[in-house]
């Protein structure tokens, strides 16, 4: 921190400093392997539901190996989308380990990238060796780099499913990615169409309460099929989940503290965390033909690392806007 003064980053100045998916990927690694041996803070999300469709969350954590703390606020709204605006908006405050504020950075980018690597890693562990077909639902900004991100870190994947309630935006997504990627992503119809015959399907509509199922249902999941789901289980029947018979979250008691609020009640079982299979202190995959199914909720410990090393780029290239503290 310059005397007096922490860095205010934006969108487009965070995008502009060329922190690659691989890099986070790598960095939020580490926060899953640090928190598997308890050397994380990680309090659960604080919530506030303030409609059906529409919340307010908070998420913080401590890593003393990076000598590090930070706090995102956030809230999401489905209708965000009608204003021009991100599904999910806030801000991310990154600290030194002294708690010096160090600076204020915008949170959307930072979940996009950080949920998009986690649910990546997810598949490094759990997905079937060679997997080639990834089904995607909700074509949003997630969508949009959960294909990059699986992409970087699964380089056998070459086809994609995808849908989204909106057709016109299927159909642009699946245009731009493809050209991007250099892939085959294709529009589907139905969200059955989407997740059924993949490797690796991710759910990633808006977060709704109470549930509204709707999106997967049962038989529709192949055998072999990692399923991960970014939107809790808004859009999973209590059915559907039957089917899996290995179930994990990227933190349990952040999981079991959002029952409070109505999330995961019809959640037949929880058999382990992710950074747990990173480290070996659970199993992966136990068969080509198992089910399994992966909440990841986005953990706060996955946002300092990737914070951190925006905070050191933007310093280092003169990036961002100083203000007074």
């Amino acid at each position: 921190m310059s005397k007096g003064k922490l860095l205010y980053l934006n969108w487009e100045e965070m995008d502009s400093l060329g922190l690659s998916l691989l890099k986070i990927a790598d960095g939020v690694e580490k926060a899953f392997i640090a928190n598997a041996a308890g050397n994380v803070i990680n309090p659960p999300k604080y919530w506030i539901q303030t409609g059906p469709d529409t919340w307010f969350g908070g998420m913080s954590c401590y890593i003393p190996s990076l000598n590090g703390a930070g706090m995102k606020w956030q809230s999401g709204n489905p209708n965000n989308e009608k204003r021009g605006l991100p599904y999910i908006l806030g801000f991310y405050i990154l600290s030194d380990g002294d708690g010096t504020p160090l600076a204020i950075m915008n949170s959307t980018w930072i979940t996009g990238m950080r949920t998009a690597c986690a649910s990546a890693l997810t598949a490094k562990y759990l997905a079937r060796k060679g997997s080639k077909t990834l089904g995607i639902i909700g074509c949003g900004l997630q969508g949009r780099v959960h294909l990059e991100a699986m992409r970087d870190v699964i380089p056998s994947i070459c086809y994609c499913k995808a849908y989204d309630i909106i057709p016109d935006k299927t159909k642009e997504y699946c245009e731009t990615m493809s050209k991007k990627l250099g892939i085959e992503v294709i529009p589907t119809e139905s969200p059955r169409a989407a997740v059924e015959n993949c490797d690796i399907v991710v759910t990633g509509g808006p977060i709704v309460y109470p549930a509204r199922p709707g999106i997967t249902e049962c038989g529709w999941i192949a055998p072999g099929t990692l399923a991960i789901t970014i939107d809790y289980d808004s859009y999973w029947t209590d059915e559907a989940m039957k089917d899996f018979t290995y179930i994990i979250t990227d933190n349990i008691e952040q999981t079991n503290h959002t029952k409070e609020s109505g999330f995961f009640l019809s959640v037949p079982h929880l058999d382990a965390e992710l950074g747990d299979i990173i480290v070996g202190k659970k199993p992966g995959r136990s068969s080509e033909n198992e089910m399994i199914l992966a909440f990841n909720l986005g953990v706060a410990f996955e946002d300092l690392p990737t914070g951190q090393e925006l905070y050191r780029r933007a310093r280092e290239k003169g990036v961002g806007t100083w203000l007074n503290f």
